[in-house]
C-alpha cells in the first residue's frame, strides 16, 4: 500500500525530528546507532511495531536513561 508506505516514512521523519530537535544530515551521519534504535521502536522484524510518536519517543527517553 503507497499510502501507508508514505505515512510510515512521514512518521519516521517526524520521528527523527523530534528526537534530535530540527534533524539534519549530520545527525543521521554521526548518530547512527541512535537512529537505529529510533527504527528498532518503530519497526520490527520488517512490519510496523508501534505508530503512536508519544509511545515511541517515551520508550526512547527510558532507553537513554538506562544507557547512562
Amino acid at each position: 500500500n503507497e499510502l501507508l508506505l508514505m505515512e510510515s516514512i512521514h512518521l519516521f521523519v517526524e520521528l527523527l525530528d523530534c528526537y534530535f530537535s530540527n534533524v539534519c544530515e549530520l545527525d543521521i551521519v554521526f548518530q547512527f546507532n541512535k537512529v537505529y534504535s529510533i527504527l528498532d521502536e518503530f519497526i520490527l522484524a520488517g512490519e510496523i511495531q508501534e505508530t503512536s510518536k508519544k509511545q515511541i519517543m517515551e520508550r526512547l527517553y527510558e532507553l537513554e536513561k538506562i544507557k547512562d
